[in-house]
């Protein structure tokens, strides 16, 4: 498991730490990290996951859910995905059909959400 973490670690590192140096850089710099924010001054609909994800890994479940209810199945994918890659060793089934799944998910839940006012 490991052995796997690390192979992993080596592999990313470079995107990991783009992506953590983007995240702090914009936020401090602009005040968010979205480039749909900064640029057309309009949500997405990954819009929240970030506050939303810093409040799940601190148990504020209704503060998550506030935030980006999609969270919950994005993490979900994430156990799912930890589990067969690092517990188990073996690829990921339906990974790239769960991708599709939670992208057209988080489509659907941003047009209810801002087309109904609800959620």
């Amino acid at each position: 498991m490991l052995e796997r973490i690390k192979k992993d670690w080596d592999n990313y590192k470079v995107g990991i730490v783009a992506a953590v140096f983007y995240l702090l850089l914009s936020t401090v710099l602009f005040g968010d990290a979205c480039p749909s924010m900064l640029f057309f001054k309009a949500p997405c609909p990954g819009c929240g996951l970030t506050r939303a994800l810093f409040y799940f890994c601190t148990f504020r479940w209704k503060a998550a859910f506030s935030m980006n209810a999609m969270i919950f199945p994005f993490m979900l994918f994430l156990l799912w995905s930890f589990f067969f890659r690092y517990g188990k060793g073996k690829r990921v089934p339906f990974f790239n059909g769960g991708i599709a799944l939670l992208c057209i998910g988080a489509l659907i839940y941003f047009c209810c959400r801002y087309t109904f006012k609800i959620l």
